[in-house]
């Protein structure tokens, strides 16, 4: 997979700032979440110590955090969200990191421990890691669409693929189907091949090269949801702008390596 982490920041952030959008008190309520999520770590860990636990929690890389103990104190020293508000990416404020604190509270509330966060940037080995650790968040805001969007969540993930869609050519001319694939292979995580031509307008297309079935891969959800709808979006925006023509994508298969998808073409 190519890494493309500019665009793991851009979807991160318009999610956050759709939530902070469309909901006042999103801080309760993605701590709330962030509890709800820390119960299911524990349920799948094995640690009976506070010291076990971190390990654990490390070394499965369950939330993209660095944890320490400190006398009667559980201490987040680095985090990827800081180092995303030190981007630019995240503001101060954002939803996730609400999150995260309902989940760390959760994990170590059994201990009697209070827990400081430094508000410290992460500090990763090496670019993989970083990735993985953007996955992570993605998983977390994912979950975190689907209980508070409801039925309205097809139209929220539309809007937020539609707005984080950015296409750097400006020509005269407009780009037929085939170019415009082929140009957002080339400039985009998504690599794309036209698989079949059905009729005038209707094409069959395999997605080989997706970071975001990368994603579910790694951190094992499932394929399909809404990340993959937020993925939509946003390339049906890229290519309308490219061609200056509506275009609709719909899922035909699934699939650990690749995915088969018709794409639609309104004249």
């Amino acid at each position: 997979m190519n890494v493309h982490l500019d665009t793991f920041d851009i979807i991160i952030a318009s999610m956050d700032k759709t939530i902070r959008d469309f909901w006042n008190n999103y801080k309760t309520m993605l701590y709330l979440m962030g509890r709800s999520y820390g119960s299911n770590i524990i349920n799948r860990i094995i640690s009976t110590n506070v010291h076990s636990l971190i390990q654990e929690i490390q070394e499965i890389n369950f939330i993209p955090v660095k944890l320490e103990v400190e006398d009667d104190n559980v201490v987040v020293n680095g985090c990827l969200v800081s180092l995303l508000i030190e981007k630019g990416v995240l503001i101060k404020d954002c939803a996730i990191c609400s999150f995260l604190k309902g989940c760390i509270s959760k994990l170590f509330e059994s201990f009697d421990l209070s827990v400081r966060c430094r508000c410290l940037p992460i500090s990763y080995e090496n670019q993989m890691e970083m990735v993985k650790g953007r996955m992570l968040i993605l998983s977390m805001l994912s979950q975190a669409f689907e209980k508070l969007f409801g039925d309205k969540l097809s139209v929220i993930q539309y809007y937020t693929g539609q707005s984080i869609a950015k296409v750097d050519v400006f020509k005269e001319s407009k780009m037929d189907i085939e170019s415009s694939i082929k140009y957002m292979s080339n400039k985009t995580p998504w690599f794309v091949e036209i698989f079949q031509k059905k009729g005038n307008h209707r094409y069959l297309v395999v997605f080989r090269d997706c970071i975001i079935r990368q994603t579910h891969k790694t951190v094992c959800t499932k394929q399909g949801g809404i990340l993959c709808m937020i993925t939509h979006g946003y390339l049906e925006k890229y290519i309308s702008t490219l061609t200056g023509k509506k275009v609709k994508l719909k899922l035909i298969h699934s699939g650990p390596n690749a995915c088969l998808k018709e794409l639609e073409v309104y004249v």
